[in-house]
């Protein structure tokens, strides 16, 4: 099943087969959205979806919630595997991934992203397409690295951080939990926890509302 249903859940859904998955149902809180894959119901309460999930021979989840959700893709994570179900991680078949490198559970891999020897992915990490990640570099919990971004190695990125779009970030660099990176920035000083920075060279330029 989806959390989520839709940009991330359109992507994710080109993903399954090649994972061994079958999509059984989506859930969205927004009853204004409709299934974006044909034949598969969507539900907008979790009653609804949990007596579904009873009846049927549902095992695993995947949450399609991109952008700056890490905390939401975490609490969702949570839920769901208190109620039995496991997290699927999956991977584009284009992707490139070093046979060394950790990826936890839950997390999505998506097209031409690479993924280089000893890199550490937590859970429920997007690594969007056509993102690089160098070696030893560390991504934690609930990160969005977003599309074409380039991760130096030795890079270690905080919980539930974003990083937009077309990022450089330079080795060694270290960026704290809860923040947000701009799209095409170039990051070549260490950026604290909870804060919005962006630009070339990345500036601080605020704070985010997440709790540190």
């Amino acid at each position: 099943m989806f959390w989520g249903a839709t940009g991330q859940a359109i992507v994710l859904n080109e993903l399954l087969h090649s994972n061994g998955f079958t999509l059984s149902c989506l859930f969205d809180k927004s009853n204004q959205i409709e299934s974006p894959v044909d034949g598969v119901p969507i539900f907008h309460t979790e009653p609804e979806l949990f007596d579904f999930l009873k009846y049927y021979d549902v095992h695993y989840f995947s949450v399609a919630i991109g952008g700056n959700g890490g905390h939401h893709r975490m609490a969702i994570h949570e839920k769901l595997t208190a109620k039995g179900l496991f997290p699927a991680t999956v991977f584009h078949p284009k992707s490139n991934i070093a046979t060394d490198a950790i990826i936890n559970e839950g997390s999505q891999i998506l097209i031409n992203a690479t993924v280089c020897s000893r890199v550490k992915i937590g859970k429920q990490v997007i690594i969007n397409s056509s993102a690089s990640i160098d070696h030893e570099s560390i991504i934690n919990d609930g990160v969005h690295i977003g599309p074409g971004s380039v991760l130096s190695g030795c890079v270690e990125v905080g919980k539930c951080t974003f990083i937009g779009s077309g990022t450089v970030v330079l080795p060694r660099i270290k960026i704290g939990k809860n923040s947000v990176i701009g799209a095409a920035s170039t990051v070549t000083k260490n950026i604290p926890d909870g804060v919005v920075a962006y630009g070339t060279p990345c500036k601080i330029m605020g704070k985010t509302n997440q709790k540190t």
